[in-house]
């Protein structure tokens, strides 16, 4: 593992943190680094660190919020609830602030919070290759929808009726 992969994993990584924090030398030989990757080690600020993970975190969540406005209004303050979900969960690729935002839609399900399933469809939607998708489902209101989107090249529509 050379420095840099090292700096993504604990920056991506709490629980490799506080193995850091806690003794650098049980931390090298837990993770086999080579010879730079320990002296890269030994010359982090583990404060700065903490620091920088922190604000990606953040930044995170507000690039997150701008692909679930819907849930968010819905649901009081989750900012506590994405720093949970951050922990377990990293995404990388070019589309990771929208699957950010599907995979913390499911961890909210799971929690039973308050869900906009169009959002959650429409952002599914917008990371697979189907060129059509049917769904139904109940709105945050109670109403019981219907939901077609369609992909034309790398255009996207879609067509919502709620049922009587």
């Amino acid at each position: 593992m050379n420095s840099s992969e090292l700096f993504e994993m604990l920056l991506a990584n709490s629980v490799c943190r506080t193995e850091l924090r806690k003794d650098r030398d049980v931390f090298a030989r837990k993770h086999l680094l080579e010879e730079e990757a320990i002296c890269f080690v030994n010359q982090l600020d583990l404060e700065e660190l903490e620091t920088q993970a922190t604000a990606l975190i953040n930044k995170r969540y507000s690039e997150c919020l701008s692909y679930i406005p819907n849930t968010i209004r819905a649901n009081s303050d989750l900012k506590k609830e994405f720093l949970q979900f951050a922990v377990d969960y990293w995404p990388t690729g070019h589309k990771r602030h929208r699957l950010d935002a599907v995979q913390f839609l499911f961890h909210l399900k799971q929690k039973k919070l308050a869900v906009d399933m169009f959002e959650l469809y429409w952002n599914q939607f917008q990371l697979q290759k189907r060129r059509i998708s049917i769904k139904l489902y109940r709105a945050i209101n109670g109403k019981r929808r219907i939901l077609l989107m369609r992909r034309k090249g790398s255009f996207c529509k879609y067509y919502w009726r709620n049922f009587p």
